[in-house]
């Protein structure tokens, strides 16, 4: 990168977004993978309600 260039600040945005929703998504399937499939579990290792995992879920898709 060569900030002297110039730097292209909503493209470099939008990949940190694509990189946080990716590794969201991974934690959220390894979670429930492991919870066998229980929400309410996987919140729980998550330290959030299942609610917000499964609206998190469906998001990050």
């Amino acid at each position: 990168m060569d900030i002297k260039a110039g730097f292209d600040l909503p493209g470099y945005l939008d990949s940190i977004k694509e990189v946080s929703n990716e590794s969201t998504r991974k934690l959220i399937e390894k979670s429930l993978d492991a919870s066998g499939g229980r929400y309410p579990q996987a919140a729980k290792w998550l330290k959030t309600t299942p609610r917000v995992l499964r609206y998190l879920y469906k998001e990050k898709k």
